[in-house]
Parts: C-alpha cells; structure tokens; sequence
C-alpha cells in the first residue's frame, strides 16, 4: 500500500522545479489504468494523493535531484508517458522528456515504493523540509491492499500472450530469461469443495450485483491490448477480479485467503457476470463517474 506522510491537499511546489529534476520512472493514475496500491476505485487514488479525479488523470514521473532526493513530477502528459511506458516495456529505451506546460505540481517524495535510482547521484532520500512528503506505506497484512497489488499483476500477466510457446518467444525478443518467467497465473487453484468455493461462488455474484450498481469510476475496467480480446477486473469489498471473457482464465482473489490465487473459469453463470462488467466498465459516461473537470 502507498501513502502520504500528510495529505497535501493539492498543495505543491512550483513548476520551475521540474527543470532540475531527472526522470527514473513513471506511473499513470487515470480512471482506466492506477496502482491498486492507491485505492479500490479511482477516485479513491487521488483522494488518497490529495489530488482532485479529473477525466484525463495524471502521470507521475519518479524523479531524483542532483544530490539524490525524490521528488514527483505530476502533469497532464497522460498520454506520452503512457506511450513511453509502453516502449519501455518492449525493452526499448526512450525519453522521459517533460513539458514545463503540462507540469502540475513538483512533490517531495515518491507515493510508491521503487527500487531504482539514478547513477551518479546520492542514495535516494526524502529531500528536508517542512512539506508534506509523499511516502510508500507498506501494508501490515493481505487485505485489501495486498489483494489488490496481486490483483494488478494478474491483470499484467493476462495481457501476455495465453500460450506458453507464445509467452517464451516474447521474452527471449526482450532478453528476458523465459525460466524465471513464473506467474501468479500459473499458481491459480481451482475452488475445490472446501469452504472457498463457496466464497468464490459470493464474490461472483456480488461481481454480477456490482455490474448493475453506480459505482465509482475504475471499480471495473475493461481494456483491449492490441488484437487481443478485453480484459476485465474488478473489485469489490474483499474480492478482486480479473478475466479474459473471450478465452479466460477468470481468476479470482479473495480476502478470506491470503494470497491464494483462485481460477473461477468453469464456474456457472460466468457470461452473464463477465458481460455485466464489460458494459458496466464501457457504459457512456463510465469513465467520468465521481471525478471532478480537470
């Protein structure tokens, strides 16, 4: 899970200091597309970041200073940042250019935590100050927050090729070493008889519920990844989806069961709740739900 210090509250420090600042990485917070560590939905995100929902959402560009320090550059350059990241993850290096125009605000801190830094500069560090500093809060136990991080990486894995030929081929074209390819998707269960089959059996039909229920923006999504079929996810108060409706798997996450990864494919009743998420998800004016102009 991801937190403030201290919510901001839109406050920020100046566009100017952008300029000084280098690029690490970078994260998108839309309704479409927000870490699960943020929030359930996407208005909960941004209220989480002291931001106010806006249709065309933010990037977050991970940034250090010349002595080390992290800062977040937040602007409106959904769209090139959202087309870097996709190069990026082809294994393509490409440039995390920002335009003074589209920058927001310039925050202390990272909201997430991230591993990487910058050559050539001192350990990654709060910068000192009185604001308030954006910080990674790391959670105590599986629910929601680490439901919902499970969650994000099935829905990653779903957008890789189905079949395992398919998956080794993609890697070797990124260098990538096809053994350590382990997913969450391959650890999948199916419901057996015992008490979570049942609980799968719940979570789907509160699924099915929520699809007819107005709901915040980003509690169900729906996305298509080139020729693909769409994905859907959803989530729900202790319970997480995410499925291919074309071709599953449908797997489902569940709170009752820590890091228990549940594949709910050959469960009855699956179109009706699966084709009840995707028009919820693409219904006219689904993407504007809760959220404030921009």
């Amino acid at each position: 899970m991801s937190n403030a210090k201290k919510r901001n509250n839109g406050a920020g420090t100046g566009r100017g200091r952008a300029a000084g600042l280098e690029t690490v990485t970078a994260l998108l917070c839309t309704g479409r597309n927000f870490p699960g560590e943020l929030g359930a939905d996407y208005p909960a995100a941004c209220d989480l970041l002291g931001l106010p929902p806006r249709p065309g959402g933010y990037a977050l560009r991970l940034a250090q200073d010349q002595a080390g320090a992290r800062w977040t550059i937040v602007s409106s350059d959904v769209d090139r940042v959202g087309s870097v990241l996709s190069i990026h993850a082809m294994g393509i290096e490409a440039s995390w250019h920002v335009d003074a125009a589209d920058v927001d605000h310039v925050r202390p801190g990272w909201p997430l935590a991230c591993p990487l830094a910058l050559a050539g500069r001192g350990d990654p560090h709060d910068p000192p100050g009185p604001a308030p500093v954006w910080a990674p809060a790391y959670p105590p136990s599986w629910a929601p927050t680490g439901r919902r991080v499970f969650a994000d990486q099935i829905v990653r894995e779903l957008r890789e090729p189905a079949d395992a030929s398919s998956r080794e081929m993609a890697r070797l074209d990124l260098g990538l070493d096809p053994a350590e390819g382990l997913r969450l998707l391959d650890l999948a269960m199916k419901p057996g008889t015992g008490q979570e089959e049942p609980a799968v059996l719940a979570a789907l039909e509160q699924a099915r519920s929520l699809a007819a229920t107005p709901v915040p923006v980003g509690t169900v999504r729906a996305n298509r990844v080139g020729d693909q079929p769409l994905l859907v996810s959803a989530t729900g108060a202790a319970w997480s989806l995410a499925a291919r409706p074309c071709t599953g798997p449908v797997i489902v996450l569940l709170d009752a069961f820590p890091a228990c990864v549940f594949d709910a494919t050959r469960a009855q009743g699956l179109d009706d709740v699966l084709g009840g998420l995707l028009q919820a998800a693409t219904a006219p004016g689904a993407d504007r739900r809760g959220m404030e102009e921009g």
